[in-house]
């Protein structure tokens, strides 16, 4: 390494790097770019070794394990990304790395922590299960007092219901001091002070939407029970999930640096900050934690809960900046509260209640099952809401249900899509869809491009399918009314639903017949891929789902554009072609298939005379009465066959 390589351009510096980083003295190379200011040398450096495949070698991997644990907190998670690429090489050095940190360095153990969970879970439960068995050891023994703090920073917050947390209280509530005052002591520039202070009010359009926050935090930490008290000076959010660790205090002091993983909701590490659009210093009680939140990173220690807060759960105090203002004041926060829909009971997981409370009153809505499949979402006053529900994965579709148990359309005050939370998106269908979106950080609008959504789209229509397959025969066709079409889509973005939702109805008994019966396209002479004859006389003719009947037409056969009668065509747009129906329509149709050409969209289920609506040989007056209805037998009205379309699709 050339001496004056602290005070070389960037640009010089990266050549040198370049140059001994694949073949040179690595142990070198680290100890003068960790000795930087600068963490983008270091980074660039371990990117570039990890690359030429230096840590296969133990002496590499002993000079990484030498250099992590002397990096700051921004230094080291730089170098934390830059080795993610090579995350099963390195993980016994970062493993290591976080048992040598002290209680001193909080914000980095946080760093190292966070790291393991997405990268190396089976790293992070070894520690976790470590902590938790040295902390069982030592209170069998009687000796709380013999615990050190590392050993508490490394312990779950969820793991304390099971160690008796009661009887070694007063150990974790030291512990809990040291490690708000090693926080309270971290020096903060103006210009970061300024940066979390303008993110903290700027990164959400509406100041309620920390209500949305607060409840997907509530879930990601396990509760059952989100309870939410709108008094006129602040808000009081409970909540019964795991209580607080140190890496939730660091998280909620901090920006970006969540302690979440993939499988849970939030993984921005912002959420917690909308609470600054309508307070400037939120309160935290959980377990043994009681502080006050100063200039968005500082924490003030507390005395104890205020009165009638409940003594257990986890309690988030949010004095109101402007109680009577407009749009962050007791009065519009109150009104967000009860427009969160009931659903959400259905999209988060593991949560079954939801209390609402101002004054005398209250507003609770609990989930309870109703049989297979069968949700209800029962409320304190009010009338019940039931749903059908198909799961796969974090993908879930409901189907409202009427009193009568039959498929409904959608309330109209209920979002369609979710992604755990409601979004602001109108897609055009009429059934509830969840699943892990890509959300922008305002989590308020779903971008329709990313493969992810996509695929998830794909799923919620198979999932829709299903539900509609599965519905008993008497409400089948209310059901059916409920499949969107691609002509009822807001944005082509949403289509993979439509396709393949209609994709797994082709072989599914969606077509009404006329004994009463449900049968499949292909048992019902719907089948696109038959060859048809010239002259077809089928046994049994089909009708639209809630329809009128169909009556057989002796004699008739279907060319390119439309149908035949001998040597008579008739299209939908009414006009005669005096030429045999095996040649050359005026439409431009060259020869017969199983479907129309495009200009008319053409029938799906062929066979049948539509007589609803004046249609007769002219299909005008019945394309005009819902095209929707022609393609599945003939039926005259849009609304009423749905599911004919998809049936003849």
């Amino acid at each position: 390494m050339p001496p004056d390589f602290a005070v070389l351009p960037f640009a010089e510096q990266r050549a040198c790097i370049a140059r001994v980083a694949p073949r040179g003295e690595l142990a070198a190379l680290l100890s003068a770019t960790a000795a930087l200011r600068d963490p983008a040398p270091l980074a660039l450096a371990l990117t570039v070794a990890g690359a030429a495949g230096r840590w296969a070698a133990s002496a590499d991997r002993d000079a990484l394990a030498a250099t992590l644990p002397t990096l700051g907190d921004v230094a080291l998670d730089r170098a934390l990304e830059a080795l993610t690429p090579h995350a099963d090489a390195v993980t016994p050095v970062i493993e290591a790395t976080a048992r040598a940190l002290s209680v001193d360095r909080l914000v980095a153990t946080a760093v190292v922590a966070r790291w393991l969970r997405r990268h190396a879970p089976a790293a992070a439960t070894r520690l976790a299960d470590a902590a938790v068995a040295t902390v069982g050891a030592a209170l069998a023994q009687g000796r709380p007092e013999a615990l050190d703090d590392a050993t508490l920073a490394a312990l779950p917050g969820r793991a304390l219901a099971g160690l008796c947390p009661a009887a070694w209280r007063d150990r974790r509530a030291r512990f809990a001091a040291r490690a708000l005052e090693v926080l309270g002591d971290r020096p903060k520039s103006l210009s970061q002070a300024s940066a979390e202070q303008l993110l903290g009010r700027r990164i959400y359009t509406n100041p309620a939407h920390c209500l949305a926050e607060l409840l997907q935090n509530a879930v990601d930490a396990g509760a059952t029970t989100w309870r939410v008290e709108v008094r006129p000076d602040a808000l009081w959010v409970w909540h019964d999930g795991a209580p607080f660790d140190v890496r939730d205090v660091v998280g909620l002091l901090s920006i970006g640096q969540t302690t979440k993983i993939g499988n849970q909701i939030g993984t921005f590490g912002v959420g917690f900050k909308s609470v600054y659009a309508i307070c400037d210093r939120p309160q935290v009680y959980s377990d043994v934690y009681a502080f006050e939140i100063a200039d968005v990173s500082l924490p003030r220690p507390l005395g104890g809960r205020p009165a009638g807060a409940p003594a257990d759960g986890t309690l988030l105090v949010l004095p109101l900046r402007a109680p009577e203002d407009d749009e962050a004041g007791a009065e519009t926060l109150w009104a967000r509260l009860r427009a969160i829909p009931d659903e959400v009971l259905l999209t988060l997981p593991g949560l079954t209640r939801l209390q609402r409370r101002r004054g005398d009153v209250v507003v609770d809505v609990e989930r309870r099952a109703a049989g297979e499949g069968v949700v209800r979402l029962e409320r304190s006053a009010g009338a019940a809401r039931a749903y059908r529900v198909a799961t796969e994965g974090d993908v879930r579709v409901a189907l409202a249900l009427d009193a009568d148990g039959a498929p409904a359309p959608l309330p109209d005050d209920v979002p369609p899509v979710f992604a755990f939370l409601p979004t602001d998106e109108r897609p055009g269908w009429q059934v509830l869809v969840q699943a892990r979106f890509d959300l922008p950080v305002d989590r308020e609008r779903v971008d329709l491009s990313g493969a992810r959504s996509r695929s998830a789209l794909a799923a919620a229509g198979r999932l829709l399918a299903a539900l509609v397959a599965s519905t008993d025969e008497a409400h089948r066709a209310a059901a059916l009314r409920l499949v969107p079409t691609a002509a009822d889509l807001t944005r082509s973005g949403w289509r993979p639903l439509a396709d393949a939702c209609a994709a797994a109805l082709r072989d599914a008994p969606v077509v009404a017949c006329a004994d009463g019966g449900w049968r499949r396209r292909a048992r019902c002479g719907a089948s696109r891929t038959r060859r048809w004859p010239r002259r077809w006389r089928p046994r049994r003719w089909t009708t639209a789902v809630g329809g009128p009947p169909t009556r057989a037409t002796r004699g008739w056969t279907r060319c390119g554009r439309g149908w035949a009668r001998g040597r008579w065509t008739t299209r939908r747009c009414g006009r005669w072609s005096p030429r045999p129906w095996r040649r050359r329509c005026p439409g431009g149709c060259r020869a017969p298939g199983p479907r129309c050409c495009g200009r008319s969209r053409g029938w799906r289920i062929w066979g049948a005379e539509p007589v609803a609506g004046g249609a007769g040989r002219d299909g005008r007056r019945a394309a005009a009465g819902g095209g929707l209805a022609v393609r599945g037998g003939g039926a005259s009205g849009g609304a009423a066959s749905r599911g004919g379309a998809v049936a003849g699709e």
